[in-house]
């Protein structure tokens, strides 16, 4: 009873935090999808949901469509360009023919050892997100780009 108590709650402050970013203006649909879905699988662990960042956004969506332009999956430079002060930060990048595809790869991580993308969306450092997120030719690409704000 008190993990279904606890679960709600969790669940409550992540829609919270999502009812938050929309009212910012500044997210794409998918974008806010994006961090619904990172800060669901989160509450599913009992994680605090993670608060929207426009700075790691801008950076994440100029990193999708970089990629996407590219057709290839890269990481980029975290650090590079930043002006907010992070104590650690963390990226996931995919993509894939539907948005929840990628979405759920990232949480299933198969095949990977260790489940790398799964570790940054449940890691407790982290309290910001930004997502990018670029529809082209049939495919979403797709950054997460984690932070501690300092």
């Amino acid at each position: 009873m008190r993990n279904r108590s606890t679960a709600r709650r969790l669940t409550l402050v992540a829609a919270v935090a999502l009812v938050i970013a929309l009212l910012s203006g500044c997210m794409s649909v998918d974008q806010t999808t994006v961090l619904g879905h990172v800060n669901k699988d989160r509450a599913t662990q009992h994680r605090r949901a993670l608060g929207f960042s426009d700075e790691l956004s801008v950076k994440a969506q100029a990193w999708s469509l970089h990629m996407a332009r590219q057709g290839k999956l890269s990481h980029n430079v975290l650090t590079k360009g930043l002006k907010g002060c992070f104590k650690t930060l963390g990226e996931n990048v995919g993509y894939g023919r539907t948005l929840a595809g990628v979405e759920k790869a990232f949480i299933d991580d198969l095949g990977i050892d260790p489940p790398v993308h799964r570790i940054n969306i449940m890691d407790t450092r982290y309290n910001v997100l930004g997502t990018g997120v670029t529809y082209l030719d049939g495919y979403y690409w797709v950054v997460h780009d984690f932070g501690q704000t300092c």
